[in-house]
């Protein structure tokens, strides 16, 4: 069980070791890749609970994915560069879902040699779960966070200069 207590101010880490497996977890001193992973967890245990919860089969990764659709259908190559994963990657998943029948795969108007990825029914329910979710975790988070504006800039600049 992960050590819990008032916030103590130390100087920041400069290594990235972690404790051995059954030793104590000092979560203040443990290195920022290690608690961005656990809170990335933490946020997938949330969404498993909450998808078994309701029945859905889908996996907790897929959360993003399902909010991207519900604000609009998109292509392939459209979605993967908004999730910053490869097409490839992402075909094995949209696969999945449509046969999980949570989406559809049409013809793009715009072009009849092109599909878009449109969710169903079943998969709006799943992005609508999804979403309240996520939003709720992040409503958790921001009360513990202090300075939430500072937070999130910060983690912007992380992933921007990957």
């Amino acid at each position: 069980m992960p050590m819990r207590g008032p916030r103590r101010t130390r100087s920041p880490r400069t290594d990235s070791t972690v404790p051995p497996v059954g030793d104590e977890v000092d979560l203040y001193a443990l290195p920022l890749t290690a608690l961005v992973a656990r809170l990335s967890h933490q946020l997938g245990r949330e969404l498993a609970t909450d998808y078994a919860a309701h029945d859905i089969t889908a996996q907790p990764l897929d959360a993003s994915l399902f909010i991207l659709l519900a604000r609009a259908d998109a292509r392939l190559t459209e979605l993967a560069a908004r999730l910053n994963t490869s097409k490839q990657a992402l075909v094995f998943v949209v696969d999945r879902l449509e046969r999980d029948g949570y989406l559809v795969r049409v013809v793009d108007p715009e072009d009849r040699r092109a599909k878009r990825i449109q969710l169903t029914r079943a998969g709006h329910h799943v992005a609508q779960r999804s979403d309240a979710v996520m939003r709720r975790i992040e409503r958790r988070w921001r009360m513990l966070a202090g300075d939430w504006a500072q937070l999130r800039s910060t983690l912007a600049d992380l992933d921007d200069h990957r």
